[in-house]
């Protein structure tokens, strides 16, 4: 799936334009602060109604503007379909091919788009709900039953904490355990066998990216060798004394090892920028196998941190992943772009962009 056009109006510095894209590469460059991550924070949106840069998007409207409004088609593999989100008197909208629909996952399953930041090393140094939420992205692109089961599971969590902050009796607690371990237990088992899946196409990126061989595991959320039952029975008194349930798969995390330690403690901040792209590299790669639907990948600022060959390894490893790709640089020159058949440039000041033909 690939964005073909986009139109942006409202959005921080940029000015109101639309614009074709490449479906394979396109090079985004420009200044520092001229509106180069903005125009990626615009597709972003269009995908996900949020943006990677901040928790508010109002933050995102321009200043002095009423609204904020990207729209732009998004093919598939037979068809385009007119996407669309507008923020406006704290509202966003969003709509598909001409209906308004009420929820952003309807949305990203129409563009899944992934974005690589200078700030990605989030994922690897900062706390398990990062990882937790690049895994749950996976999931939610391929396995149809995963979306369903969290919603069930987490509906389940925010009920036994109400009881847990209300100091109920024991018995009153317990009542909720089977339920809620069932539906943690069904979780774990989709996060399982995505990851059996995905870990695969992932050391293949990682070793050619890094030259290294990088051990990825599952941590549940829960002691290994209980079932969530028994661990939930088990840690009752503490959940009681603290208030909220303590363990289960909202407390499952992703650990990445090389030579027996963790990776992020090894690794150099370029070296983790490159394992971060092999994940959402990877992620992008199976979702193709899995569903045939090739998404969109952002990297902003490819060129920090990485020498020539490292961003030479990372741009083929771009290419051959099937999937429509943005980067930004603050000068082409820093690309080798050769070995792409298509390729767009985009010039971007003062937060006007115009194509380089």
């Amino acid at each position: 799936m690939s964005l073909l056009a986009l139109r942006v109006e409202g959005v921080r510095n940029l000015h109101t334009q639309e614009f074709d894209f490449s479906d394979k590469l396109n090079v985004v460059f420009g200044p520092n602060a001229s509106g180069k991550t903005s125009l990626l924070e615009a597709i972003n949106l269009l995908g996900t109604a949020k943006s990677f840069r901040t928790s508010r998007i109002d933050h995102v409207v321009q200043m002095d503007a009423d609204k904020l409004q990207v729209t732009g088609p998004v093919r598939s593999t037979i068809s385009a379909r007119q996407l669309g989100v507008q923020r406006s008197a704290g509202k966003t909208r969003i709509r598909i091919a001409g209906e308004t629909v009420s929820k952003a996952s309807l949305l990203a399953h129409e563009f899944p788009v992934q974005v690589i930041t200078p700030s990605s090393h989030a994922l690897l140094e900062q706390g398990p709900k990062f990882r937790r939420k690049f895994l749950d992205w996976g999931l939610f692109h391929v396995e149809p039953k995963y979306h369903q089961s969290w919603l069930i599971y987490y509906r389940g969590l925010r009920q036994r904490n109400a009881v847990l902050r209300s100091r109920a009796p024991r018995q009153e607690i317990v009542q909720w355990d089977m339920g809620l371990a069932e539906a943690g237990e069904h979780v774990n088992e989709l996060r399982t066998t995505y990851l059996n899946a995905f870990v695969p196409v992932f050391r293949h990126y990682a070793t050619d990216l890094l030259g290294e061989d990088i051990e990825v595991s599952l941590n549940s959320g829960w002691k290994s060798g209980l079932s969530l039952k028994s661990a939930l029975e088990a840690g009752l008194e503490g959940d009681r004394q603290q208030g909220f349930t303590r363990v289960g798969p909202h407390r499952g995390d992703l650990v990445f090892r090389l030579a027996g330690s963790l990776a992020q403690s090894r690794l150099s901040r370029g070296q983790q920028k490159l394992l971060v792209a092999a994940l959402r590299l990877a992620q992008i790669d199976h979702l193709g196998q899995m569903t045939r639907r090739a998404g969109t990948l952002m990297v902003d600022d490819l060129a920090a941190e990485l020498d020539r060959e490292h961003r030479g390894r990372l741009l083929r490893r771009l290419r051959s992943c099937g999937a429509q790709v943005f980067v930004t640089v603050t000068e082409p020159e820093l690309l080798d772009v050769s070995g792409w058949e298509q390729v767009a440039m985009f010039h971007v000041e003062h937060g006007k962009i115009r194509e380089v033909l």
